[in-house]
């Protein structure tokens, strides 16, 4: 039934500045970039074979639709990949560490409208 996970979409209130963080901050690859008319704008990122989806311009949220809690992404280092992504933009700032199982763990930061991001890895 199911072939893959498509891509995830996240509402952005800046495409200029969503992109910027993504590709610039996060090395996700500018894959494509769409206009749907009537000011709503998309733009696929890509990270191996998985894809975001930037959405701006699109009508606010109906009632009742789901909130996505967070989107992670997976490094080989906790360390190296905070301090790496804090050499590109020092206003970041991450949660403390969290040790979840093998030595793995995740920390959590915000992205340019608020989205909460983590990073999986090795501690």
């Amino acid at each position: 039934m199911l072939q893959k996970l498509e891509h995830i979409g996240v509402m952005v209130s800046d495409m200029a500045r969503s992109i910027d963080f993504y590709t610039r901050v996060l090395g996700l690859e500018l894959r494509e970039k769409r206009s749907l008319g009537g000011g709503v704008e998309l733009a696929f990122l890509g990270l191996g074979g998985a894809e975001l989806e930037l959405v701006s311009g699109a009508p606010a949220p109906v009632a009742g639709d789901a909130q996505v809690n967070h989107i992670a992404f997976a490094v080989e280092s906790l360390p190296v990949a905070m301090q790496s992504i804090h050499d590109i933009d020092a206003a970041i700032t991450f949660t403390e560490p969290m040790l979840l199982w093998d030595g793995k763990g995740c920390v959590f930061f915000r992205g340019p409208d608020g989205e909460r991001l983590e990073l999986f890895g090795r501690l």
